[in-house]
């Protein structure tokens, strides 16, 4: 299994629908046959729960729309990655390993990006399951997008550790409220605001109270927005198109 993921991770290609199924084929290889790499063909059900799941006959037409979805997007890696996980147990295209064939997606769209996988611990099980329900019997994701947020920051401290590094920080101060990221970049709240709503600036999420969270990252972006502004005289629009190639 960890031969395949780094193998689509490093493949410079966007993730299909193969990908998908050659992940679920590793899942249930030898433990179900019958069902192994293909679509179900059967109503199913989510243990416990009340989430009612698409009819088995609309499940490719989502699954081709998923990945359609998936290639146009453009927001923070973390957010799709988490909207991926998401997406696909909300479709539950298989009779059996949906969870972790959605856990094992999220991570490979995380490491093409460029970042750790989402561990999801075992004591954090029950949370997870619980804001996954929540948000598909129609509440808010919010509860989910920061234990996926989380799960990634501890990756990245964990790398960060591993590596010697002398400045990994708590977890939660890799992700930025608008002011935190305003006074760090010497940009006024507004321009980052404005930045925002014009997609120069993708939001890493929100916390439950619905603040703007932001990548460190960013700082980096924001010098090359400035710059370009000041030296280049270009427009959002140019700057845009500029930093998005």
């Amino acid at each position: 299994m960890r031969a395949l993921i780094k193998q689509l991770a490093k493949a410079g290609k966007p993730i299909s629908e193969n990908d998908i199924l050659d992940i679920h084929r590793q899942i249930l290889n030898n433990i179900d046959d019958n069902n192994v790499g293909r679509y179900r063909s059967v109503p199913v059900r989510i243990a416990g729960s009340t989430v009612i799941l698409p009819n088995r006959l609309k499940v490719p037409e989502l699954m081709e729309k998923l990945v359609t979805w998936l290639k146009s997007v453009k927001d923070s890696p973390i957010r799709i990655a988490a909207e991926i996980h998401y997406k696909l147990v909300s479709i539950h295209p298989f009779t059996d390993g949906n969870g972790r064939t959605a856990r094992l997606l999220m991570n490979l769209f995380l490491l093409k990006a460029g970042y750790p996988a989402a561990v999801i611990k075992k004591e954090e099980r029950l949370k997870y399951l619980n804001s996954l329900e929540k948000a598909q019997l129609g509440g808010s994701l919010d509860d989910y997008y920061e234990l996926i947020y989380a799960a990634v920051d501890r990756s990245l401290e964990i790398y960060l550790k591993a590596a010697g590094s002398k400045s990994a920080r708590p977890v939660k101060s890799k992700l930025l409220k608008i002011g935190e990221l305003a006074k760090l970049s010497g940009e006024s709240v507004a321009t980052i605001r404005f930045w925002t709503k014009s997609g120069l600036l993708p939001l890493a999420g929100k916390t439950r109270g619905g603040y703007q969270l932001y990548n460190q990252a960013l700082l980096e972006r924001i010098k090359t927005i400035r710059k370009l502004q000041k030296e280049k005289r270009l427009t959002i629009r140019e700057i845009k198109d500029k930093i998005d190639k």
